[in-house]
């Protein structure tokens, strides 16, 4: 059956913002505080309401900056996060009087400020009524370059290693792209240093 379009809930990040945003209200809240303190204060004790309006204001800002780290690094701790598919094209053609051809041509962005040397991605089609046409797992090994999009093709023949049977080969040669579900998940990448990501 094609995948569901929901995705299942990280609980962990969850918690996480909440208490990150928890922590940027207190902090908002003591410098709130810290305001109102300050007009009350004796002359004598104003320096150190300051002070501590100076340490609550620094607070604020690192923990700005731990978010907009931590954020950065969750979107892109895994493959499918970091490649996402753009657009996808098919087009049959006859390469003898005996054989069609299939030919995909993936256009894919990198999300991540890294460029990508390769990566590799499950590929599966399912026709209207349910039927798992086309399942192979790709090997990409043109990347693309930090936050840029770039395109690959893959070609299909009816005796192809695939072996298609002859109902998929049918669906898969006389029905247009937008009549499929297209599942297309990056599983690893390896960046241009070296580095792979799953």
């Amino acid at each position: 059956m094609p995948p569901s379009r929901l995705q299942p809930l990280d609980l962990d990040a969850l918690s996480q913002d909440v208490l990150t945003v928890g922590g940027i209200l207190l902090l908002i809240a003591a410098v709130a505080a810290g305001v109102l303190l300050a007009r009350r204060a004796p002359p004598a004790r104003t320096w150190l309401v300051r002070g501590a309006l100076l340490v609550a204001a620094v607070g604020i800002v690192l923990l700005g900056q731990f978010v907009l780290t931590r954020q950065e690094a969750l979107y892109r701790r895994s493959a499918r996060d970091a490649i996402v598919l753009v657009a996808v094209e098919k087009e049959t053609d006859a390469i003898s009087h005996f054989e069609d051809i299939v030919r995909f041509r993936f256009r894919y962005r990198n999300l991540t400020d890294r460029d990508v040397a390769s990566f590799t991605v499950r590929f599966r089609l399912w026709d209207e009524d349910g039927l798992l046409v086309v399942s192979d797992e790709l090997s990409i090994p043109t990347g693309a370059p930090a936050g840029a999009a770039s395109s690959w093709s893959v070609h299909y023949w009816a005796t192809c290693p695939q072996e298609f049977s002859p109902r998929q080969w049918e669906r898969l040669t006389r029905q247009e792209i937008d009549a499929f579900e297209v599942e297309w998940v990056p599983a690893a990448l390896v960046y241009e240093d070296g580095e792979v990501l799953r």
